[in-house]
């Protein structure tokens, strides 16, 4: 997708670009863009921290069967006799 933008502070591009070693004004561009995305993204999980309750001693497979008897997801394939 074509954007044309104006960066007003030319210093914060050519900053950039020369900290990161890019070729391309785009290139510049695009990685500070999805690296500010995936901080982001960072931050909101750190928020929530502390506010899951965790339990050690769940077992997803038992709970799911809770009240069942156990049976196994597969079936146990049979080995084939040998007869002598």
């Amino acid at each position: 997708m074509l954007t044309r933008i104006t960066i007003e502070d030319d210093r914060l591009l050519r900053q950039a670009h020369r900290l990161g070693g890019f070729r391309t004004k785009r290139e510049t561009v695009e990685t500070a863009l999805k690296e500010f995305i995936q901080h982001r993204g960072q931050k909101r999980l750190l928020k929530l921290i502390g506010t899951v309750d965790f339990r050690d001693d769940w077992d997803p497979i038992r709970e799911r069967h809770k009240g069942q008897p156990y049976k196994p997801l597969w079936p146990r394939k049979r080995k084939a006799s040998h007869a002598p």
